[in-house]
């Protein structure tokens, strides 16, 4: 009878394959440890590109350990041998903030209708027209013409009524005026007449002139040069011929009319021939809305961030930041964009606009805006594209944006302006400009 053979591994052949699986797990570790190694330790090194504040091109380049950097006019990046897996981040310039709006005058010196741009509280001036001026008789004397009265009252206006403005003229002279009636020779009223207000100021009277008879030299009775109302001034008694009657001086009218002394003037005297008196001067009206306005912050510049396994020598374009508004009331300007070669861009950020009004996170006026308007001084106003200041003292500066290892504020929008507006005047403050861009690439 035959034993049934049974087949296996002896004790030595197990030993051997076991032998022979180790030294295969043995060799494999290394590679096993070092991918894992890769995986986790991320960034071998970093390659930057920004703008100075001289505008120069700063390169820093960051590997094994060490640091460098250059200046110069251009960035060119080119990647260290056997590096892949890139990562690029792309920063646009910043947009400019605009200035802030302080209130400026409107002024009329014809007859006309008005409507107002926006709703809002205004103040009106008015200044009537001057009187005529006498002719010089009998121991050269005259009277010039009364200056128009003048009037400054406020109102609260609105875009749907026309306003209409009348500018009353100054009267003629008064030489030879016996036969002049006196609506020839008085100074005329000009009024303001809007949604229920009127604002008016009458005219300067005519001078008086000596009578005509030699013998008594009196004074022709039905005139004497008073100013208008409500706050005109008298004749002037004298015998310069050139002298007019000229408004005095008044830091109120300054505001509204700057130049109100040329206008409701009395007329100047005229000589013993009675060919020279002067006409009074025509009046005036002067317009300003009171309230101010912080200039919106310019946007932040686009970030853009894609990853590549492997890159070429690629040339940069950094994008300046948008200048900020200089003049009362100025728009900033767009920020410019930043390229990696044509691979990459990121867009700079919008321009701030001037007369910041509305609170909506609209990019034109600066971003995420939590104020709808800036009226009283030393409020602010931030927003994620820049700040708004209203101090008018102190010109805005840039805030927010991007920030990384010691870039601070790469492609932040620049802040609007502030402004102030008293009886006394106003100032505004410039827009900030926006920050410049950047461009990071890490392996």
């Amino acid at each position: 009878m035959h034993k049934k053979r049974k087949f296996g591994f002896s004790i030595a052949e197990a030993l051997m394959a076991l032998l022979v699986v180790s030294l295969i797990t043995m060799a494999a570790v290394p590679v096993i440890t070092k991918k894992k190694r890769d995986t986790s330790q991320g960034v071998h090194g970093e390659w930057m590109c920004y703008l100075n504040n001289a505008g120069q091109h700063v390169t820093r380049m960051t590997a094994n350990g060490k640091t460098t950097t250059s200046t110069g006019s251009s960035c060119t990046f080119a990647p260290p041998g056997r590096a892949q897996n890139f990562s690029v981040k792309v920063v646009g310039g910043g947009g400019g903030g605009a200035a802030g709006t302080r209130p400026t005058t409107k002024t009329f010196y014809s007859t006309t209708t008005y409507r107002p741009d926006k709703n809002g509280d205004y103040t009106v001036a008015v200044i009537g027209g001057g009187g005529g001026g006498g002719q010089i008789r009998c121991g050269s004397q005259a009277r010039t013409g009364g200056t128009g009265g003048w009037n400054i009252q406020d109102v609260a206006l609105r875009t749907d009524k026309t306003c209409t403005i009348q500018i009353g003229a100054g009267g003629e002279g008064n030489c030879g005026h016996d036969g002049k009636p006196r609506s020839r020779v008085d100074g005329k009223t000009t009024s303001f007449i809007c949604a229920g207000y009127t604002v008016q100021a009458t005219g300067g009277e005519v001078g008086d002139s000596r009578d005509t008879d030699a013998s008594d030299c009196d004074w022709k009775g039905w005139s004497s040069g008073q100013g208008g109302q409500p706050n005109g001034q008298p004749y002037i008694q004298t015998g310069v011929l050139s002298k007019y009657n000229i408004l005095n001086t008044n830091s109120q009218l300054a505001l509204y009319i700057p130049s109100y002394k040329s206008y409701g003037r009395g007329g100047a005297v005229g000589n013993e021939s009675g060919t020279s008196c002067k006409a009074g001067s025509g009046g005036a009206v002067g317009i300003i809305r009171k309230n101010t306005s912080g200039g919106g912050a310019g946007s932040p510049g686009a970030s853009v961030v894609k990853t590549f396994p492997k890159l070429n020598v690629v040339r940069v374009t950094i994008g300046r930041g948008g200048t900020g508004g200089r003049s009362n009331g100025a728009n900033g300007t767009q920020g410019g964009t930043t390229s990696f070669g044509n691979i990459v861009t990121a867009l700079g950020g919008n321009a701030g606009e001037a007369d910041f009004t509305t609170g909506s996170a609209t990019a034109s006026k600066g971003e995420n805006a939590t104020t709808p308007s800036i009226t009283n001084v030393n409020d602010i106003q931030r927003s994620f594209g820049g700040l708004t200041e209203n101090n008018s003292s102190v010109n805005a500066t840039a805030a927010g944006g991007y920030s990384y290892n010691g870039i601070d504020g790469a492609g932040s929008g620049g802040a609007g302006g502030g402004a102030t507006w008293s009886n006394t005047g106003g100032s505004f403050g410039q827009g900030a400009d926006g920050r410049s861009g950047l461009v990071i690439v890490s392996w």
